[in-house]
């Protein structure tokens, strides 16, 4: 069972504060009604200007509804012991954290911080994929990360290693080597003995995580690169790899799913035709006035696609993929300034991006509630379903 509480990180402390953005209903993503829930914790000492956040820590728990944990009783167990380990170490990290500060505030320059992100990447009824990964900053020069990625057999609720969904780990060090190559063909020299490094590696050490169509070998940063590349990923994909993979887990039906992704993030997609590409998705925000301006989504080296988003402090994003192939980035806009919000949803090629679609909050008042807890107003999140997105785009 993977437990946050065995990863080599600082402890943090006191909980002065605790607020939680709750999920108010269950998206659904394959066959599974699944989605992660954001927490926070935050700490802030007084001084002459007011407040000074000293300290924070964010984690996601993992939520399976209420349907599908009766009929995958084992994977329902599973994630809750996954959540109250999260919740556990999360609480412990954050109080020691914050005590450490307060016992050595000389030291202290930016706010210490870790945050803890649950990416799904595939469920459906052979796999539950998940990538957890943890950002933080404890002093010093930068801060630091790790992945820790999930795979659970949802029938039985038993972790599955690489070595069970490929039918052979022959020559693995060098097809994971060869899919560096290509996918850093300007870094790759930089990278650590990387083929020597590989083999050193046993087969069920390898970090992965796979979607409908391609098996993901993922790297935290130092792991072979220096901290610059950061983290790293070798995409191989089943169509370039015929027989890798247990035919269990590539021979997927629909193709179609919508996947919560980061706002910083290497998008890996396969168009319609079969080709392959990166989208690499990033949004600037004046951090004086809070806003986000600018939301940038480049697709090759030549082509760089910048939008104005509406008035937003915060977005949240999606990837959806249609059965036909298509890939899509949606987006959630939240002002809370003006308590507006806002969805926009952009089509993906690799030569091209443009907008197809945006809903207004002055559109939209049946799809947005209150929030009991904050009295504020927030988008439903409708649209991770794929099944309610293909009518917002036609397709």
């Amino acid at each position: 069972m993977y437990s946050l509480l065995g990863s080599p990180f600082i402890a943090f402390i006191t909980l002065l504060s605790f607020f939680f953005t709750p999920v108010q209903s269950e998206p659904k993503i394959g066959v599974y009604t699944c989605e992660n829930e954001m927490h926070s914790y935050s700490d802030s000492i007084p001084n002459t200007e007011g407040t000074t956040e000293i300290a924070y820590s964010t984690y996601d728990t993992v939520i399976l509804g209420d349907s599908l944990s009766e009929e995958y009783p084992l994977l329902a167990e599973y994630l809750e012991e996954f959540n109250a380990s999260t919740i556990e170490y999360a609480e412990e990290n954050f109080n020691d954290m914050v005590s450490y500060i307060e016992e050595d505030a000389m030291y202290f320059s930016l706010p210490y911080y870790e945050e803890q992100k649950a990416r799904i990447y595939r469920c459906d009824e052979n796999i539950f994929s998940m990538k957890n990964s943890l950002y933080g900053y404890a002093g010093g020069a930068h801060g630091y990360d790790l992945i820790a990625c999930i795979n659970v057999d949802p029938v039985t609720g038993e972790e599955l290693g690489l070595s069970d969904v490929l039918t052979s780990d022959a020559n693995l060090a060098r097809i994971i080597d060869n899919a560096l190559r290509k996918e850093y063909p300007d870094e790759y020299e930089y990278m650590y003995n990387v083929y020597e490094t590989l083999t050193e590696y046993d087969t069920n050490e390898f970090q992965w995580t796979m979607t409908n169509d391609c098996l993901y070998i993922n790297f935290s940063t130092y792991e072979i690169a220096s901290y610059a590349a950061g983290q790293v990923t070798a995409p191989l994909y089943f169509d370039d790899h015929p027989g890798l993979v247990k035919s269990k887990y590539t021979n997927v039906s629909d193709n179609s799913f919508v996947r919560r992704v980061n706002n910083y993030e290497y998008l890996y997609l396969t168009d319609e035709y079969g080709d392959s590409f990166i989208a690499d998705l990033y949004i600037y925000s004046d951090y004086e006035s809070g806003f986000i301006e600018e939301l940038t989504i480049k697709v090759s080296d030549d082509d760089e696609f910048t939008f104005v988003p509406t008035l937003a402090t915060e977005m949240k994003s999606w990837h959806a993929r249609s059965s036909s192939g298509k890939n899509y980035l949606i987006t959630e806009m939240y002002n809370e300034t003006y308590e507006s919000c806002s969805l926009d949803i952009y089509r993906i090629e690799k030569d091209d991006v443009w907008k197809i679609y945006t809903l207004t909050d002055t559109e939209m008042p049946e799809i947005t509630y209150d929030d009991p807890n904050f009295g504020e107003r927030y988008l439903k999140p409708i649209y991770t379903s794929w099944d309610a997105v293909k009518d917002l785009i036609k397709e």
